[in-house]
């Protein structure tokens, strides 16, 4: 799992970020869960909205979460049914398969006093998600760490002018080797079984059949990647699984 935490103070873009990729994911036919507060009005820029309206954007549902209110501290009356909505969410998590982004929106000072959002991280950990994208407010990033019990793969200030190339470049590159990985031992696996049979049994034109079935191997394999020059890992990460073979060589 490829944990991202996107930073800044209120009014920074970080929900516009995640909002962002979570849109660009749904383009790419990949799987979204998790939830986004999107913000209502400011009274002065760069501080907390009036209200936050939760959304999901694998599904669309929307419904209120918070409203200002000077009286408290926080100064926020949360929804308990807005609450109540995503505990039911992490608990489903364990029936789903796992997606391929999961965003969290956002992580702050109470999630960094072990309150709020983070119940739902145990949940969500154990769904293990391919990427999980946290919004997490300036300032107490290593705090969330130590909730979450590990620190963040990386860390993206929403405010960088190359932030969003930066979240896009970690998602595609997770998504690549994970997928030469994956093609890489279903090609090694072919060569340790078909190939050890093939070969025990010297069959004719075996070296051909083997290696047009890997070109085909490589062919698909390529057509995923974000960068396809990527692909020729493949056949390395199968030549290391065939040094393994029982026939060998």
């Amino acid at each position: 799992m490829l944990l991202i935490a996107v930073t800044g103070p209120p009014g920074s873009g970080k929900t516009t970020l995640l909002a962002h990729l979570a849109d660009w994911h749904l383009a790419r036919g990949r799987s979204v869960d998790g939830f986004l507060a999107e913000a209502g009005p400011r009274r002065t820029p760069n501080t907390g909205a009036e209200r936050y309206d939760l959304r999901w954007p694998g599904t669309g549902e929307r419904m209120p979460f918070a409203e200002r209110d000077s009286a408290l501290r926080p100064p926020y009356r949360f929804s308990e049914e807005a609450a109540a909505r995503t505990a039911a969410w992490s608990r489903g998590l364990a029936d789903q398969l796992p997606v391929s982004l999961l965003v969290l929106d956002e992580f702050g000072r109470i999630e960094a006093e072990g309150r709020g959002h983070m119940a739902l991280w145990p949940s969500v950990e154990a769904a293990a998600p391919d990427v999980v994208v946290i919004a997490v407010r300036a300032g107490v990033e290593e705090r969330i760490e130590r909730q979450l019990g590990q620190a963040f793969d990386l860390r993206v200030d929403a405010r960088d002018p190359d932030a969003w190339q930066r979240l896009r470049s970690a998602c595609v590159e997770h998504d690549d080797w994970t997928r030469v990985g994956v093609f890489g031992a279903g090609a090694g696996g072919i060569e340790m079984t078909a190939g050890s049979a093939l070969h025990g049994a010297r069959v004719p034109l075996r070296g051909l059949a083997l290696s047009s079935t890997q070109a085909v191997v490589m062919t698909y394999a390529g057509e995923g990647l974000g960068n396809r020059t990527r692909v020729v890992w493949v056949p390395f990460i199968a030549a290391g699984l065939k040094a393994l073979s029982p026939a060998g060589n």
